[in-house]
């Protein structure tokens, strides 16, 4: 288990590599880009949110999509976050 790694009772919350010198656009996957972001307050470290959508490769000729929101939480000493 890494120091990243976190679980609630059996479900692993996903992490990901986090450079805060980096826009959250860093969080996209392959065949993703993101629509909107923004900066959430309130909470007791970084959070954001952002709209990513998420399309097929062009090798599937199909041109449908998913919007997903995404949270995450971020944890800058560390260089992780939790989406």
């Amino acid at each position: 288990m890494s120091f990243c790694d976190f679980h609630i009772d059996d479900t692993r919350i996903p992490m990901r590599a986090y450079d805060p010198e980096h826009p959250i656009a860093q969080f996209e996957d392959n065949h993703r880009v993101t629509l909107s972001s923004e900066t959430l307050d309130g909470f007791d470290y970084p959070a954001a949110k952002a709209l990513i959508r998420a399309t097929q490769p062009a090798a599937a000729n199909d041109d449908s999509h998913v919007d997903e929101l995404h949270i995450y939480i971020m944890l800058a000493d560390l260089r992780c976050a939790y989406d």
